[in-house]
Formats: C-alpha cells, sequence, structure tokens
C-alpha cells in the first residue's frame, strides 16, 4: 500500500529506496505536461535513444555510441532489482531524457541524476527535473544529502548544479568530475525547492493506485 511506503520515511535512504527497486509498485508523477514514470524493462530501447543520443555523449566518458546488448545488461543489473531508481521523462509517449537516483555506500546519501536529449537541455525542464527528483529523495526516501557529479567540459551541467543552488564539494568519487554535496537543511531553503514540493506532492503516485501519502519532514 501507498502508505506503508511513505511511512519508510524514518529508515535509511538505502532502505527505503530497495522497497521501491525490488518491489513491484512504479511511482510517478508529472512536470508541465511531461510524465515521468519510473522504469521498467519495456523502456529500454526508449532509454537507449536518449542514452545514444548525439548531445548526451559527447560529455560521456565513453562517446562511442553505447551497443544494445551492453545497454540491456547495465539496465537488468541496475535498473531492474538494482541499485538506481530511474524515471523516463515522456511528452505525448515521445522519451525526452530521464532522471534518477543512485544509492550510494553512506545510507544517508542519495545521487541525484538528469539527463535530457537535444534541445530541452537549454530549457527549464532539466532544472524542475532535478528538484521534483530531488525531493523524492529527501521527503519520500529520507536521504540527508543529494550527491550530484557534472563534467567541467559540460557548462549547462555546471551551471544547472549552480543555478540550483547545490554545494560544490572539493572531493569527488569520480575522477575528472565535479561533485556537488548538499544537506538537506540546505536543500530546503532553496527558492525552486520550496516551489517545487507543492507541485510535486500534488502529482506524486502510485502507478495504478494512486497519490502517494507523504511523511511528515524530519
Amino acid at each position: 500500500m501507498p502508505e506503508a511506503r511513505a511511512s519508510l520515511h524514518a529508515a535509511h535512504a538505502r532502505q527505503a529506496l530497495g522497497h521501491w527497486l525490488q518491489g513491484p509498485d512504479r511511482l510517478a508523477f508529472d512536470i508541465t505536461g511531461v510524465q515521468f514514470t519510473q522504469f521498467e524493462l519495456a523502456d529500454a530501447a526508449d532509454l537507449l535513444a536518449v542514452r545514444n543520443h548525439d548531445s548526451v555523449r559527447r560529455f560521456m566518458p565513453q562517446a562511442q555510441p553505447l551497443a544494445w546488448e551492453a545497454h540491456l545488461r547495465w539496465a537488468q543489473a541496475h535498473l531492474c532489482n538494482g541499485d538506481v531508481l530511474l524515471f523516463m521523462a515522456r511528452r505525448d509517449g515521445v522519451a525526452l531524457g530521464f532522471s534518477l537516483l543512485k544509492l550510494l555506500p553512506a545510507e544517508h546519501e542519495l545521487e541525484l541524476g538528469v539527463m535530457f536529449a537535444g534541445e530541452r537541455q537549454r530549457t527549464l525542464l532539466p532544472g524542475l527535473a532535478a528538484t521534483h527528483t530531488c525531493a523524492i529523495a529527501l521527503e519520500v526516501f529520507g536521504a540527508q544529502t543529494v550527491v550530484t557529479y557534472a563534467s567541467p567540459d559540460n557548462e549547462g551541467a555546471i551551471r544547472l548544479n549552480q543555478g540550483l543552488g547545490l554545494l560544490p564539494s572539493q572531493h569527488s568519487d569520480k575522477p575528472g568530475e565535479q561533485c556537488f554535496r548538499t544537506p538537506v537543511g540546505h536543500v530546503r531553503q532553496l527558492p525552486i525547492y520550496r516551489r517545487s514540493l507543492p507541485q510535486l506532492r500534488a502529482s506524486l503516485r502510485v502507478m495504478g493506485a494512486g497519490p502517494l501519502a507523504w511523511a511528515e519532514p524530519s
């Protein structure tokens, strides 16, 4: 039941997120006409199209397109009962990008990632997707810190993190990438976060089961 899942807010983020990764229920939310739905294996082809888009590959450590077989193995290992909760973003059935939350070794931390293809990278959508997904990490799963990474060559991603008010860290677990490590107390004071939270509360739902029952922030 949605209420039972929401009660996991008091548990470690790892435990709470693990329940969604391993269970049959899927989360969904909306942003300005774009539907975000939790990944299932039937989404693998749409996800590969986003990951292999030229505007995405040029900022990846390996610039060449991903092979279908390798992509499918990655999706099965990490997105299906794995360590990454990914939301596909679509408008009118067309895949535009994705946002994700990844389990980190520290039980109170979740990694946040957002990727959109083509001209969508230069719209408000990546920022809104980041703040909505960040709110899921903090308010639903009880994370105390959100961690993001950006390639120094990707000026758009650096500006996105800075524009959201996320805090740069001097230490990065990913060589060659800028890390932003932001505690919950700071995030909750950010104007964009405070504006986005009511919108997420109104749209976040369990697919086929109705709205999610939110826990009170700790």
